[in-house]
């Protein structure tokens, strides 16, 4: 069975409440789960939320949207999602993080379906970070490969996030990335600032009236086609949370961060 988790909290710092904004009168985070149930690999979808008051609205929505929600630790994420999946003894378990509101039902099936061709032998498979735009990002783990991280891994920038662990000890996990066809990394479809979701908003406007399972080839056909709307939140880089996570801890973890490549993968980066 492949659950897919989706991975939420209110308590953003760069724009707080981002899940439960309006596009097209509807929360945010419910384009997020009507994208997943478009993908034809996955069977379960559970919300995967913290145990926080501020998180009540997420559950109540879960609840008007008749999707299971799981509550748990706020900044132990690792914790959350280990335990949110120990319920169901999935085969697999894809993580969606729900600030990617044009999350592709396509990408998804191809991850899925790739890990389910090696019969689950992969701990990873995901979507290249690297050339795909931000904010399609779609992985799957092994369930055992998610027991390992929760059992060792240790480092707040680690428990923080799923997938730095995995880059961090290469020799412990396998791993396959699907690059895109050409690089689209400059494309930024990925929701942390107010001018994201302004982008965002215009493409839900522009698209969805007119095919409601929109491609995201035809997002990033209408972008080049609106360069205004291109430009709303070019300024933007990836990652900063993980890099504000590498940047609080030991002097120790400085030489990482200085390694580190601007592009990611799946939410995470890469050496």
């Amino acid at each position: 069975m492949i659950l897919a988790i989706i991975q939420v909290r209110t308590s953003s710092s760069r724009l707080p409440g981002k899940a439960l904004l309006p596009v097209l009168g509807r929360p945010m985070l419910s384009w997020v789960i009507e994208r997943v149930t478009l993908a034809r690999t996955v069977k379960r979808i559970v919300v995967a939320t913290t145990d926080e008051p501020d998180d009540d609205p997420i559950a109540a929505l879960c609840r008007r949207e008749h999707v299971e929600c799981f509550r748990g630790s706020r900044d132990d994420v690792v914790d959350r999602f280990y335990q949110c999946a120990a319920r169901y003894s999935p085969l697999g378990v894809l993580r969606i993080t729900a600030d990617c509101p044009l999350i592709d039902p396509g990408i998804i099936d191809m991850v899925v379906n790739r890990f389910l061709s090696t019969n689950g032998e992969l701990d990873l498979v995901s979507n290249d970070g690297d050339t795909y735009p931000d904010g399609l990002d779609a992985g799957i783990y092994s369930f055992r490969a998610l027991e390992r991280i929760f059992r060792e891994s240790t480092l707040r920038s680690d428990r923080e996030h799923i997938t730095p662990y995995i880059w961090t000890h290469p020799d412990l996990f396998s791993v396959e990335v699907i690059p895109c066809a050409q690089n689209l990394s400059r494309y930024r479809l990925t929701v942390d600032y107010q001018e994201d979701f302004e982008l965002v908003s215009k493409v839900y406007e522009a698209l969805y009236p007119e095919n409601p399972a929109f491609a995201w080839t035809e997002v990033i056909r209408f972008l080049d086609e609106h360069p205004e709307v291109f430009a709303l939140n070019s300024s933007h880089t990836r990652n900063e949370g993980y890099r504000e996570s590498l940047k609080q801890e030991s002097p120790q973890k400085d030489e990482l961060l200085e390694g580190l490549r601007e592009e990611p993968v799946d939410g995470s980066f890469r050496r």
